[in-house]
């Protein structure tokens, strides 16, 4: 679908996860006017971004994607319809209330990451600016970027979308065809990818990733490390995930069905689901360090939220406590030091779901 000069998108941050740069080589490559800050130098010199297996994106191909990289986040939001935010959950707060007063009335802000509340939270944070803040339980888009070129790895469909502070879903339509409007925000973080899939096999094979750390390798958590032992507790998890799900009157959607809405992923089990996702089979082996990386963000942003609403709904959750309390304890974190409350989800414990 080409939609050239239809609308201008800012696209904000830069995390790990090169969303950023996935997201806008996409529009960019299906005639979209994109506006990246803060982008790379070697972006700005070159006008936009190469793009590479480009057959797994919207736009359908390969082919050099024009995108601006203005100096400043003024200049980037100037006349925006859209911003796309790439912020790692832990600074999303602070970086979207810098830039705030520049966001024009009656904007999307379709913040992406893998759930951790992102359009419930900054809906507390920044209410009455007539913004609509959007989220969904995984990124968009998945891929490297390198030197001016992204490489796509994934388009993830089937996802669900949470608008928090109005309605939005023809514009995501337009920027994400196949679009699919979500209950609300409460579907989409009890949806995240990573408070579901994380977690278990963590647990499962915390040995497998000390011993590939000793010995300077990586460790293939989605081949090697999907035993039957880490799809049997990433069951018993997702089963107690989805009695939060029901108390709070949100839909109960499987980790195996989600993996295969997602990412096509086969198998009448889960962990026939996981080795039947080409997406996390092209992953290979993972750093050695990658768990507590997860760790910081997934303990605090996704399992005490989720404690949290299973608490407001006398919903018992053993298994989540002690998983959260076990790698609380391997990673000497403490997962409930600035971690989200009810309140900072918009929600009111005695009331429905954020609005």
């Amino acid at each position: 679908m080409l939609v050239r000069g239809f609308m201008r998108v800012a696209v904000i941050g830069h995390s790990s996860l090169n969303i950023a740069p996935a997201v806008a080589a996409d529009l960019a490559l299906r005639g979209f006017e994109v506006a990246w800050w803060p982008a790379p130098a070697e972006v700005a010199a070159r006008g936009g971004l190469e793009v590479r297996q480009g057959q797994l994106l919207d736009a359908g191909r390969d082919g050099f994607a024009p995108v601006a990289a203005p100096g400043s986040a003024a200049a980037a939001l100037a006349g925006a319809q859209a911003v796309v935010v790439d912020i790692p959950a832990s600074e999303l707060l602070p970086q979207v209330s810098a830039i705030a007063d520049l966001l024009p009335a009656g904007v999307l802000v379709h913040a992406q990451s893998h759930g951790y509340w992102p359009a419930a939270r900054l809906g507390a944070a920044l209410p009455g600016r007539g913004i609509v803040f959007v989220d969904s339980s995984a990124p968009t888009h998945a891929a490297a970027y390198a030197e001016g070129v992204v490489t796509a790895h994934a388009r993830r469909r089937g996802l669900r979308f949470a608008c928090v502070g109005g309605a939005a879903i023809a514009t995501l339509r337009l920027l994400y065809p196949g679009a699919q409007a979500a209950d609300n925000a409460l579907e989409t973080g009890l949806e995240s990818i990573n408070l579901m899939v994380h977690p278990g096999a963590t647990l499962a094979n915390l040995a497998a990733f000390d011993r590939a750390a000793e010995a300077g390798t990586g460790f293939a958590f989605y081949g090697a490390g999907n035993t039957e032992s880490a799809a049997r507790l990433a069951d018993a998890l997702d089963a107690e995930r989805c009695a939060v799900c029901a108390a709070w009157g949100v839909r109960q959607r499987s980790l195996r069905d989600t993996l295969a809405g997602l990412y096509g992923a086969h198998g009448s089990t889960l962990r026939e689901a996981i080795a039947g996702c080409a997406f996390y089979a092209g992953l290979g082996a993972l750093p050695a360090r990658a768990p507590e990386g997860w760790a910081r963000t997934d303990l605090q942003y996704a399992l005490a939220p989720l404690v949290r609403l299973a608490e407001a709904r006398a919903v018992a959750l053993p298994l989540h406590r002690a998983v959260l309390g076990v790698l609380a304890t391997v990673f000497d974190l403490d997962p409930w030091a600035g971690a989200p409350t009810l309140n900072d989800l918009g929600v009111n414990p005695c009331n429905a779901v954020p609005c």
